[in-house]
């Protein structure tokens, strides 16, 4: 019974939860696996929790400032947000 619970746990944790995590959150499961290990090595059982959520905020603000910085980059769109800003 032990072994059957063993190689459950293993399957959810390694196999069947970071697919999901990771396709909820575009992530690839892998990250999502070494997300989970780099926070259980830094900040124990919270760190396991709060891992992959600090992940995903971080993908997110890189992201949006990549597509800032390609926005910022030509000088039609400066102007045109620039205009659009101050006209509200």
């Amino acid at each position: 019974m032990l072994t059957l619970l063993a190689v459950w746990r293993i399957l959810m944790d390694y196999g069947i939860a970071p697919r999901v995590m990771g396709h909820e959150l575009e992530m690839h499961p892998l990250l999502a696996i070494f997300t989970l290990m780099v926070g259980g090595a830094v900040g124990g059982i919270i760190g396991i929790y709060l891992s992959v959520p600090i992940a995903a905020v971080l993908r997110v603000v890189y992201g949006n400032l990549a597509s800032l910085k390609n926005v910022l980059s030509t000088p039609d769109a400066v102007n045109e947000h620039l205009t659009v800003t101050s006209t509200v």
